[in-house]
């Protein structure tokens, strides 16, 4: 959309004055071009500008309409597909080393050797026997085992549902590419088919409730474990075997995006399943999202426009739900990610009639 007819559109929708409209009008074509054009759930030819004028047209008001474009214009978050590039190259060498140097210095604290063993080995050999396994299509551990050349692509799968032959490979693979250093140092207190560390990833949680929960067996009333935590935890169990405590493994979670609410929830539900299995899991969050409390105004739009048949279903009963129109569990985020916004969002800006930012539904209820 050129500048002259988005100016006209926009001051037609929202009554602006000509200066209001050209001073808005360069400001949202700047943001759009840095951000929000990069929207995958746009289709050809209907970007931003496109959608914003549609989707501001569907408020009655011309008050209504200025309401929702404040609230778009102050605070809304996009995070672009270069941002969170970004945050994936950083994981490694920013905070997984740190843990591996950590592992090494209680090693070297058993070492009686002979033989000096040079640290960054140590690190090194550490590294080679971890697994880093995606939760998700964002995950984006393609972007991961590229951003750093310490990192095996052979010890990184985009899934956590690994086969058995592919993972007989994996630890094949690693004692092949650890041989040397055991071979050099006997006497370490490190052995060449355990395994060190493994990372799971995932790129946003805005409730924690997909991880780690609890559901009652519809049949037996028994309460039953399920996530995305303890569907990795049994297919870790499958794959590594009996041989393969997963208590004596550490094993961390990164979340890219998330809130303070999603990590302290993942934490204390840990906490249970710590206790009934041994298996604890630290969460690590690259960069904390923070929820937006609307004003009045605010809450009575959201509400007058929550069209309740595009949010509600059993999966978004499983939240708070008071309050549909504040997102699934009721998270209260403007948030946007490049590749879908997410259903903690507030629902006007995915769910509205049209809707700004469409988004894609992983989970769906079949009629």
């Amino acid at each position: 959309m050129n500048q002259n007819l988005a100016e006209q559109i926009l001051t037609q929708v929202l009554g602006w004055e000509l200066k209001e409209a050209k001073e808005n009008v360069r400001l949202l074509e700047e943001f759009a071009e840095l951000k929000y054009d990069q929207y995958q759930q746009y289709e050809a030819g209907n970007r931003f500008m496109e959608s914003l004028a549609v989707w501001l047209n569907q408020f009655q008001t011309e008050e209504e309409k200025r309401l929702a474009f404040d609230f778009v214009k102050k605070h809304l978050v996009f995070i672009s597909e270069a941002e969170m590039r970004h945050l994936i190259r950083t994981i490694y060498p920013d905070y997984m080393i740190s843990i591996m140097k950590k592992e090494a210095r209680e090693i070297y604290k058993k070492y009686r050797g002979k033989k000096q063993v040079p640290a960054k080995e140590v690190v090194k050999t550490i590294s080679r026997q971890s697994l880093f396994l995606g939760l998700s299509d964002g995950a984006r551990l393609d972007v991961f085992r590229r951003s750093d050349t310490r990192i095996s692509h052979e010890q990184v799968s985009i899934s956590y549902e690994i086969p058995d032959k592919k993972f007989g490979k994996i630890i094949d693979n690693m004692r092949k590419d650890t041989r040397t250093f055991y071979e050099a140092y006997p006497e370490i207190s490190m052995e060449s088919s355990k395994i060190y560390g493994i990372y799971l990833l995932d790129d946003f949680s805005g409730s924690g409730i997909s991880y780690l929960r609890t559901e009652k067996d519809p049949e037996t009333e028994q309460l039953l474990w399920n996530g995305k935590i303890h569907k990795v935890i049994c297919e870790l169990k499958k794959v590594l075997g009996e041989s393969c405590n997963l208590q004596e493994i550490p094993i961390y979670l990164f979340l890219y995006l998330a809130t303070d609410a999603a990590k302290n929830r993942i934490e204390e539900k840990m906490k249970d399943y710590k206790q009934q299995y041994g298996i604890d899991i630290h969460v690590c969050i690259l960069q904390k999202i923070h929820k937006y409390d609307p004003n009045e105004a605010e809450k009575e739009l959201m509400k007058k426009y929550y069209v309740k048949s595009k949010v509600e279903d059993s999966h978004y009963y499983k939240g708070k739900h008071d309050l549909p129109y504040l997102g699934f569990d009721e998270c209260s985020l403007p948030l946007v990610i490049y590749h879908n916004t997410p259903n903690n969002s507030f629902t006007i800006l995915w769910a509205a009639d049209p809707p700004l930012f469409p988004r894609v539904t992983r989970h769906k209820d079949v009629n």
